[in-house]
């Protein structure tokens, strides 16, 4: 039999039945390529006295640029075969198939098409009933090291794999979100896809992350283990904080809660291993976050978050003989925080875990409902999303546009086609308003030739660049009322803590 086969045979879906809480169980592949992060997810959710849920979730870093959707089936909808080699839902297949993987996401709308057929190229580690909590279990399989052929598109992006390093895991437990556990995972790949190797690390902590159950790192060569280490054979520096915020959130109406700046989130971690002669370090710099936010089953308003950090590698390993060898790769690393959660820092030093005092979720800003409303648009209007980016662009060329609504500033830019908040650049154009005027046009209350005539609404611009911010804000306001979403925007808007000070309905002079 062969290797591939052999992991594959060892892979199906479990789907076990839930008891004394709901049951996770998810199939994940990381693809690494020139100029491209992919992580694709299958997940299926059985909970007590509830309809199965199964979902697909994409998350790819494209150049700098984060593309990714949450898509679900209808509630009842497994999307698993009987022989659990076969899971479809939402636009997402995956086949375990003649000794291979194939990997699936057909959803055109949402500017994600990816067809991938994923060999296994190491021998498969099975980890059963690993401890997370209180009478919870996690068990795993991990194929560290893969090889993917095939298409991926994101937006007008294509890439044609051949080859490429992928990783791959499979997950299964009975436990809810927001349970006494969190975990810190890590994958590294070598960019030489001639390199047979993978680094993983995996630590399960309590929730608090004061108490560690499970800690280790493996390292596979040439299609085999060749290195496990734990305990006192491993140490773990997390230095930091991040500098890297997190740039993509999913689901995009997640976006409406402030980004915590406690996340704890390093910047670098360095991972030291020895066992037999052999030491081993590995060393991450974090350069970009995304964040996935899932409910907390525990607390009604409380959130778990996973922190999906990407960044370059640098991989050192001397055998007892003295020999050395080096590689540099590209690294994932996840984080999970409970929020409401532990407030504490990440140690400058080897691994600290203080346990401190929670806190409320912060409230919403400015610009994610900006760009949740620019997301709402892509979605229910494509045509008029690009009509919205070619009068911008008009506008400003490669400039940006000022918006200021109360007391708050973001600036907006056309980048690759879409319409975007961006970081603060030259901005010949602004626009100025007040959260009660947004408030009246996304009702219909309100015309923006009216507003402009009372006041309102200020436009500061060239004479050539007014005509096409006019069509641009008409494209922006009815597109979204005609969409059908313009209440569920005017319902975010209201809950902008800026909205509720006595100011808000006011404009002010404009200087």
């Amino acid at each position: 039999m062969s290797l591939a086969r052999a992991v594959l045979g060892e892979d199906g879906w479990r789907c076990p039945r839930p008891r004394r809480a709901p049951v996770r169980e998810w199939q994940h592949f990381i693809v690494f390529a020139p100029g491209l992060e992919l992580l694709v997810n299958f997940s299926l959710s059985r909970a007590p006295e509830a309809s199965d849920r199964a979902r697909v979730i994409v998350m790819a870093r494209c150049e700098g640029r984060w593309f990714g959707l949450v898509d679900g089936a209808d509630p009842g909808v497994t999307g698993v075969s009987r022989d659990g080699k076969r899971f479809r839902a939402a636009g997402g297949t995956l086949e375990l198939v003649d000794g291979h993987y194939r990997v699936a996401v057909h959803q055109p709308r949402r500017g994600v098409e990816l067809e991938l057929r994923v060999v296994p190229e190491a021998m498969a580690l099975v980890a059963p009933n690993q401890p997370i909590g209180d009478r919870r279990r996690l068990s795993w399989l991990i194929a560290p090291r893969a090889l993917a052929t095939g298409t991926v598109r994101l937006g007008d992006a294509r890439f044609e794999l051949a080859g490429a390093p992928t990783y791959h895991d499979h997950n299964w437990g009975e436990f809810a979100w927001g349970d006494d556990f969190c975990w810190e995972w890590g994958v590294a790949l070598p960019d030489a896809p001639e390199r047979d190797e993978a680094v993983v690390f995996s630590s399960l902590q309590s929730r608090a992350r004061g108490r560690t159950t499970v800690e280790q790192l493996f390292w596979w060569q040439g299609g085999r283990n060749a290195l496990a280490a734990s305990g006192a054979e491993l140490e773990v520096c997390l230095r930091g904080p991040s500098r890297a915020e997190a740039s993509f959130r999913l689901p995009a109406v997640a976006g409406l809660l402030r980004r915590r700046h406690d996340a704890d989130l390093p910047g670098e971690v360095e991972l030291r291993a020895r066992r037999r002669g052999t030491t081993l370090a590995l060393d991450l710099r974090v350069e970009d976050v995304a964040e996935l936010v899932i409910p907390n089953d525990r607390q009604p308003t409380g959130l778990v978050t996973i922190h999906e950090c990407v960044g370059p590698v640098d991989f050192v390993c001397t055998n007892a003989a003295g020999e050395t060898q080096r590689w540099t790769g590209r690294g994932v690393f996840e984080f999970v925080r409970v929020s409401p959660g532990p407030r504490s820092r990440v140690s400058p030093g080897p691994r600290s875990r203080p346990c401190a005092q929670t806190g409320p979720l912060e409230p919403p800003t400015l610009r994610a409902w900006v760009e949740l409303a620019l997301e709402l648009l892509e979605r229910t209007s494509p045509s008029l999303a690009s009509a919205l980016a070619e009068s911008l662009t008009a506008a400003l060329g490669d400039d940006a546009l000022e918006l200021r609504v109360g007391e708050e500033r973001l600036h907006l830019a056309v980048v690759d086609g879409q319409t975007r908040c961006v970081a603060e650049r030259p901005a010949p154009v602004g626009l100025r308003t007040s959260h009660a005027t947004v408030l009246e046009l996304l009702d219909g209350a309100l015309g923006l030739e009216a507003a402009l005539r009372r006041g309102s609404l200020e436009l500061r611009a060239g004479v050539a660049s007014l005509g096409a911010i006019g069509r641009a804000a008409q494209v922006f306001i009815h597109g979204l009322m005609r969409s059908g979403r313009g209440p569920e925007l005017a319902r975010a808007l209201r809950e902008l803590p800026s909205a509720r000070t006595p100011l808000a309905g006011e404009l002010h002079a404009h200087h």
